[in-house]
C-alpha cells in the first residue's frame, strides 16, 4: 500500500488532474445542455400559456336566465383571477314571427345571437359598436346579396308578432284574431358586415380552446351584453312569451340551440411552474375540481382545460429530455473523446521517463495501471461533481435569479443527474482504459527511450466498414433534411427510427466526413504543400517533408478542425436559418409592414351591379383613407386587394362563394409587395401575376384539383345578366397571394388532435382566384364584395395612424408584432436555447481538443527543434515550421467543417419547420442558408485563438537553450 501511495502521488497528480478535468467538461456539458432545455421548455410552456387566453371553458346549454348567477359564482372561486361570458343563441324562429332590418324584410333560415361581457372573446369586426349592434349576414352568395340589396343602409333590427284581438262571433262567443304586427324585440343597428363562419370559427378556437356550430345560411346579431336582454330573447325563441291583450305565442319553438361559454383565467403565477410540470398539473386539478363541485347538475355544463391539456403533454415530453440531452450531448462528446485520446498521448509523453525509472527498479505494470486506475477514477468523479455542479447551477443562475436556485435544484430528477455523472465517468475510463493499456504494455526500455511519435493517437482514423456506414447514414439523413424527404410519411411505423436518426445524424455526419478526409492522406499533403509558402521560412519544404511523414499527425489535427468547425456552426446556421424562414412567412402573410382590412358591406352602393362598377366604387370609397396615409412620410406605398365572393362551387365553400381577389395593378404589386417566386407552383409567382393584365387569373391549388386546371384551361368566373356563365383563362397556380387574408391560426400545442386537423384541412383546402381590377370580365358578372385590404409600406410603423383615417379599419396587423410572435413560436425558442448552449459547449471543448492536439505534436517535436536551433534556425525559421505543421491542416479542417455545419444546419432548420402540428405558410416556403455574421465571427475567434497558441508555443521553444532542452529530452 504504501508503494502504491508513492507511486500516486509521483505519476498520479498530472493524470489525475487531466481526467478530472476531461470528465468535468464532458459532465457540465450534458449538465448544462439539461438544464437549458428544462428552461427551453419551460419558456416554452410560457409562450404557449401566454396563446392560451382562457385556462378554463366550461359551456352551458340550459338555464340561460341563471347564467350571470352562474358566472359571478365563478368570479368568487379561490385561484380565480378573472371569469367572462361568451353569449351564443342559435335558432330558426318559431312560427308566427318575422324579421325586419330598417323596414325591410330579412329573409334567413338562421339567427345568431352572439354578445360577450368581455370584447376580446368576439373577433373585432363581430363586436357591437357604441352601444349598439352589428348585423351580419352569412351563407350563400345569392342570399346575402339579396339581403343586402334590402338592408344594406338599415339603423334598426326587430323581432316581430302579430297583435291578438278578441272578435264575437255569431254564436255570441269572443274568438281571437290575428292583428297587425308589433315589435317583440327591437335594436338599433350600428353597420352591416357579411360573417365568415371560418373565421369566427378560428378565432373562437384560439381564444376559447373550441370551435362552436355556426349555421351555413343565416343573420348574426352581434350585442352589448344585457342579461335582461337575452333572458327576453330566451323566452322569445322558446315560444314562451305570453302578453293576453297584446302579443300571444302559442305555437312550438323552433329550433333552438343556446350555448353560454364561460371562460375562466386561473391564478397562473401560483398554480403554475415551468420547471414543476408535474406539481402545476396536481395543482390545476385541484383547482378544477373546486369548480366542478359549484356548477349546479340542470345546467348542462361541459368543463375543458386547454391549460391542463398543455402541462399534461409537456409534462410527457419533460419525461424524455434526459434522453434527448444524451443524443444531444454525442457531438460534443466526439470531440472529448478526440480531446482524451490526446491527453492519454500527453501523459506518455510526459510521465514516460518516471515510468520507465519505475519499472526498473521493479515496480510491475499491474501495480501501474492500478495507480492509474486510482487516479484516473478519483480525478473522474472529482471532476464530474464539479461538472454538475457548473453544468446545472450555473445555467440556472443566468437564467433565474439566486433564492430560486436551491428550489429548482430540487426539483431536478435525480436518477438523471446520477446517469449523467455516469456517462461522463464511464467516457473518462474508456479513455483511461487505452492509457492503462499502454502503461502495462511499455518495457523499461521504451519507457527510458524517446517515445517515437503520435501515430498510435490516430489508430482509429482508418476509413472503414463502420466510419463509412457513419458517413452514409449521417449524410443521407442531412440530405433527407434538405429536401424535405421524410420515412415516417410513407412508413409511419418507422416514426421513431426516423427521430432517432435525426438526433444520430451529426455526429454522424461530421465524424464520417472527418475521417474521410483525414485518411485522404495525398490531398493533406497537397494542401500542406500548398500553403507552405504563406510561412515565408526557411524551414518551410522541411516541415512539410516532416507532416508528410508523419500523416497521422496532421490527420488528428483535420479531424479535430473540422469537427470544431461543423459542431460550432451548425447550431448558429440552424437558429438564423430557421428563424429567417418564420420572418420571411410573416412578411409574406402581410405584404408588407402594415395590412389593413377595410369592412365594405355596407357600402352605399347597388350590390346588383357589375363588379367593374364595385371596384370602381370601392375605389372612390377608399381614396380619402389613401390620401390621409399619404400625407404620412414614412409610408412609400400602398396597394389594394379587395375580396370579391363568385359563384363557383369549390368543396367546403359550397355556394357560399369562393374568394375572387382582386389587385389593383400587378405590376405595382409586384414591386410593392414581398412576395417568393416559389408560390408559384407551376411557374414563377412574377410571371403568373404579370399574365393577369391580359384578363386571366390564377388559382389556388384546391381550385386546380377540384376542376382539373391547368395552365390555358378555362375556369368560370361568374355569370351575366343573361345568366350566361363567364369564363377566364387560366394563368397558372399560385400557393397564395401575399397580403390576401388567408386561413391562418397561431399555432399552439394545446389544442387537440382533432382541432389541429380541422386547421391543418383549412389550410390545405382553401380555395380562391386572382385577378386584375382592369380584367375585361369584372363588367360582365356581379359579385358580393365583403371587405377591402390595403397593403402599407412603411419606414416607421409606429408612425402609422390608423385612427385619423376618415374610415376604421375592421382588423389592423403589424409586422413587428407578427414577427414578435413568430420569434417566439413553437419551436424557436425551444431550439434557439438549446443551440446557445450547444454552440459554446462545442466551440469550448473544440478548443481544449485542438489545443491538446497542438500541444502533444509540439512536445514531441521539442527534441527536433532543439536539435535545428543547434544548426542555426533562427526564431523565425522555427515559428514558420510550426505554423506549416499546426496551422496549415487547419484550413482544410475549417472548409470540410463549414460545408458540414452549412448542411447540418440547413437540414436541421428545415427538418423542424416541418415537425409543426399545424402547417403554415412557412412550410410552403423554402429554407435558406442564413450564414450570419455570428457564424464569420465563430470561425474567425477559432482561428485567432488557435493563431496565438501556434505564437506561444513558438515563444516557449525559446525559454530554455538549445543544450538544455537536449538535455531535458
Amino acid at each position: 500500500m504504501r508503494v502504491t501511495l508513492f507511486a500516486a502521488r509521483v505519476l498520479g497528480k498530472r493524470t489525475f488532474l487531466l481526467f478530472g478535468f476531461f470528465t468535468f467538461l464532458c459532465v457540465a456539458v450534458i449538465g448544462a445542455t439539461y438544464v437549458t432545455s428544462r428552461y427551453a421548455l419551460k419558456v416554452y410552456v410560457e409562450d404557449q400559456l401566454s396563446r392560451i387566453s382562457w385556462d378554463v371553458a366550461l359551456y352551458q346549454s340550459r338555464a340561460i336566465p341563471k347564467a350571470p348567477e352562474f358566472l359571478e359564482t365563478l368570479r368568487q372561486l379561490p385561484q380565480v383571477t378573472q371569469a367572462e361570458s361568451l353569449v351564443f343563441l342559435r335558432t330558426r324562429l318559431p312560427e308566427g314571427l318575422k324579421v325586419e332590418a330598417g323596414g325591410a324584410a330579412v329573409v334567413v333560415p338562421w339567427y345568431v345571437v352572439l354578445s360577450s361581457t368581455s370584447p376580446e372573446l368576439l373577433p373585432p369586426a363581430y363586436r357591437a359598436v357604441d352601444g349598439k349592434t352589428t348585423l351580419s349576414l352569412f351563407g350563400s352568395r345569392d342570399l346575402v346579396q339579396a339581403n343586402l340589396t334590402r338592408i344594406r343602409l338599415a339603423d334598426d333590427f326587430a323581432f316581430l308578432g302579430r297583435t291578438v284581438q278578441e272578435h264575437e262571433h255569431q254564436d255570441g262567443q269572443q274568438h281571437p284574431h290575428a292583428g297587425d304586427w308589433r315589435a317583440l324585440f327591437r335594436v338599433p343597428i350600428n353597420q352591416v358586415v357579411e360573417l365568415d363562419r371560418e373565421e369566427l370559427n378560428r378565432w373562437l378556437l384560439e381564444k376559447t380552446g373550441s370551435i362552436s356550430f355556426v349555421p351555413y345560411l343565416g343573420a348574426g346579431l352581434h350585442m352589448p351584453y344585457d342579461p335582461a336582454l337575452f333572458a327576453q330573447l330566451d323566452r322569445l325563441f322558446q315560444a314562451h312569451s305570453h302578453e293576453h291583450g297584446e302579443i300571444d305565442i302559442h305555437e312550438e319553438s323552433g329550433d333552438y340551440l343556446p350555448e353560454i361559454d364561460h371562460m375562466v383565467l386561473l391564478d397562473r403565477d401560483k398554480l403554475i411552474s415551468g420547471w414543476d410540470l408535474e406539481g402545476s398539473y396536481q395543482r390545476v386539478e385541484q383547482v378544477l375540481e373546486v369548480i366542478r363541485e359549484v356548477i349546479p347538475p340542470t345546467y348542462n355544463i361541459q368543463l375543458r382545460s386547454d391549460t391542463l391539456l398543455l402541462i399534461e403533454r409537456m409534462s410527457e415530453i419533460s419525461k424524455l429530455i434526459g434522453i434527448v440531452t444524451l443524443f444531444l450531448a454525442l457531438p460534443v462528446i466526439a470531440i472529448a473523446w478526440v480531446f482524451a485520446a490526446n491527453l492519454v498521448h500527453f501523459v506518455i509523453l510526459t510521465e514516460r521517463r518516471t515510468i520507465g525509472l519505475m519499472r526498473l527498479r521493479g515496480l510491475r505494470g499491474s501495480l501501474l495501471s492500478r495507480v492509474f486506475l486510482f487516479t484516473i477514477l478519483t480525478g473522474g468523479v472529482m471532476g464530474g461533481l464539479l461538472g454538475l455542479v457548473a453544468g446545472m447551477i450555473l445555467p440556472l443562475v443566468a437564467y433565474e435569479d439566486l433564492g430560486s436556485v436551491m428550489r429548482l435544484v430540487s426539483l431536478q430528477e435525480p436518477l438523471w443527474i446520477l446517469l449523467f455523472l455516469m456517462v461522463g465517468l464511464a467516457v473518462s475510463l474508456l479513455i483511461g482504459m487505452r492509457l492503462i493499456r499502454l502503461v502495462r504494455r511499455l518495457t523499461p526500455r521504451e519507457a527510458s527511450s524517446r517515445f517515437a511519435s503520435s501515430g498510435a493517437a490516430t489508430v482509429g482514423l482508418r476509413f472503414g466498414f463502420f466510419t463509412a456506414l457513419a458517413l452514409l447514414v449521417g449524410g443521407g439523413t442531412a440530405l433527407a433534411w434538405v429536401t424535405g424527404f421524410s420515412l415516417a410519411e410513407r412508413f409511419p411505423e418507422l416514426r421513431q427510427f426516423e427521430r432517432l436518426l435525426d438526433l444520430l445524424a451529426l455526429p454522424l455526419l461530421i465524424y464520417g466526413s472527418s475521417v474521410l478526409l483525414a485518411s485522404r492522406r495525398t490531398i493533406i499533403a497537397a494542401c500542406i504543400r500548398l500553403l507552405a509558402p504563406l510561412s515565408r521560412g526557411r524551414l518551410s519544404s522541411f516541415a512539410v517533408e516532416q507532416a508528410v511523414r508523419r500523416p497521422g499527425r496532421v490527420a488528428g489535427v483535420v479531424l479535430v478542425g473540422s469537427l470544431a468547425a461543423a459542431i460550432t456552426l451548425a447550431p448558429s446556421i440552424a437558429s438564423h436559418s430557421f428563424t429567417q424562414k418564420g420572418v420571411r412567412g410573416v412578411k409574406v402573410q402581410l405584404g408588407a409592414n402594415a395590412n389593413l382590412t377595410f369592412n365594405t358591406v355596407s357600402l352605399g352602393e347597388d350590390p346588383e351591379e357589375s363588379l367593374g362598377v364595385r371596384i370602381a366604387a370601392l375605389r372612390r370609397w377608399i381614396q380619402p383613407s389613401l390620401d390621409v396615409l399619404g400625407e404620412q412620410s414614412s409610408i412609400s406605398s400602398t396597394e389594394l386587394v379587395v375580396r370579391s365572393l363568385i359563384r363557383l362551387y369549390v368543396p367546403g365553400y359550397g355556394y357560399g362563394g369562393t374568394p375572387l381577389f382582386l389587385i389593383q395593378d400587378p405590376e405595382a404589386y409586384l414591386e410593392h409587395v414581398y412576395h417568393e417566386e416559389e408560390l408559384g407552383l407551376d411557374g414563377a409567382f412574377r410571371e403568373i401575376i404579370l399574365q393577369l393584365k391580359e384578363g386571366k387569373v390564377a388559382v389556388s391549388p384546391s381550385v386546380a384539383e377540384f376542376w382539373s386546371l391547368s395552365a390555358g384551361d378555362q375556369v368560370l368566373v361568374g355569370f351575366d345578366d343573361q345568366g350566361r356563365p363567364v369564363k377566364a383563362q387560366v394563368a397558372g397556380t399560385l400557393a397564395m397571394l401575399p397580403g390576401a387574408p388567408q386561413r391562418s391560426v397561431e399555432d399552439r400545442d394545446s389544442f387537440a388532435t382533432a382541432h389541429a386537423d380541422y386547421l391543418s384541412h383549412l389550410f390545405r383546402s382553401e380555395a380562391f382566384l386572382v385577378a386584375s381590377m382592369e380584367s375585361p370580365f369584372l363588367d360582365s358578372i356581379s359579385a358580393l364584395v365583403p371587405q377591402l385590404t390595403t397593403i402599407v409600406a412603411t419606414s416607421e410603423e409606429s408612425g402609422l395612424n390608423t385612427a385619423e383615417l376618415p374610415i376604421h379599419p375592421r382588423d389592423e396587423r403589424f409586422f413587428s408584432q407578427e414577427v414578435t410572435k413568430v420569434r417566439k413560436d413553437m419551436f424557436i425558442h425551444l431550439v434557439g436555447e438549446n443551440f446557445k448552449i450547444y454552440l459554446v459547449a462545442g466551440l469550448l471543448i473544440a478548443l481544449f481538443a485542438v489545443t491538446a492536439t497542438f500541444v502533444v505534436n509540439f512536445t514531441e517535436d521539442r527534441r527536433m527543434l532543439a536539435l535545428l536551433r543547434v544548426r542555426g534556425a533562427s526564431p523565425g525559421d522555427l515559428m514558420g515550421a510550426l505554423v506549416v505543421q499546426l496551422y496549415s491542416p487547419l484550413f482544410l479542417s475549417l472548409i470540410l467543417g463549414c460545408v458540414i455545419g452549412g448542411l447540418a444546419g440547413l437540414g436541421i432548420a428545415h427538418r423542424v419547420w416541418d415537425l409543426q402540428r399545424v402547417p403554415t405558410i412557412m412550410n410552403l416556403l423554402r429554407t435558406e442558408l442564413v450564414f450570419s455574421w455570428e457564424s464569420v465571427w465563430v470561425i474567425l475567434f477559432i482561428m485567432t485563438v488557435l493563431a496565438a497558441l501556434v505564437f506561444l508555443l513558438g515563444l516557449w521553444t525559446f525559454q530554455k537553450t538549445a543544450r538544455e532542452a537536449i538535455r531535458q529530452e
